[in-house]
C-alpha cells in the first residue's frame, strides 16, 4: 500500500467517525424533539380529559400520567359515552317532567291516575290503527302451479 493510498484510507475513517458522531448528534435532538411532542400531545390529551371528568371528581393528573396509551385513549371513549347518555337522559327527563306538567293541568295528579289515562290513550290509539296488507305476489314456484290449475 502506497503512502497515498494510507493517507486516503485515514481521511475516509475521520470523515466516517465525524459522519458517524454528527449523526449521533441529530438523533439525540430529535428523539429529544419527539419527547417534548409526545410530552405535549399527552397533556392535551389529559387535559381535555380533566374537563370532562372534573364534572364526576375522577381525576388524578398523576394517575393519567401513569397509564399506558390504549388505557387512556379507553378512558377518553368511555368518558364521550358517559357524556351523551347524560344528554339522552336530560332529554328524556324533560319530555318525562312536560308530561306530567300537561297530565296535572289536565288534574291528574296521583301516579295512578296518570296511568290509567296513559292507558286509555294507548287503547283509543290501538283501536284507530287499521292493519293494511300488502298484496301477496306468487313466487315463481306458486304462479306455475296456479297457471296449470287455471288450465
Amino acid at each position: 500500500m502506497s503512502k497515498q493510498q494510507k493517507q486516503m484510507k485515514k481521511r475516509k475513517e475521520r470523515e466516517q467517525k465525524s459522519k458517524d458522531k454528527v449523526l449521533k448528534i441529530r438523533e439525540k435532538i430529535r428523539a429529544e424533539a419527539k419527547e417534548k411532542v409526545d410530552e405535549i400531545r399527552l397533556e392535551k390529551r389529559i387535559r381535555k380529559l380533566k374537563k370532562t371528568m372534573d364534572e364526576y371528581e375522577f381525576y388524578n393528573e398523576d394517575l393519567y400520567r401513569q397509564l399506558p396509551p390504549n388505557v387512556l385513549k379507553q378512558l377518553e371513549h368511555n368518558a364521550q359515552i358517559l357524556k351523551a347518555l347524560e344528554e339522552e337522559y336530560t332529554a328524556a327527563e324533560t319530555v318525562r317532567r312536560e308530561r306530567s306538567e300537561e297530565m296535572e293541568k289536565l288534574g291528574l295528579v296521583t301516579l295512578e291516575d296518570k296511568m290509567d289515562a296513559i292507558q286509555q290513550y294507548a287503547k283509543r290509539e290501538v283501536s284507530d290503527v287499521e292493519v293494511i296488507r300488502a298484496p301477496v305476489e306468487p313466487t315463481e314456484g306458486e304462479s306455475d302451479e296456479r297457471e296449470s290449475t287455471d288450465a
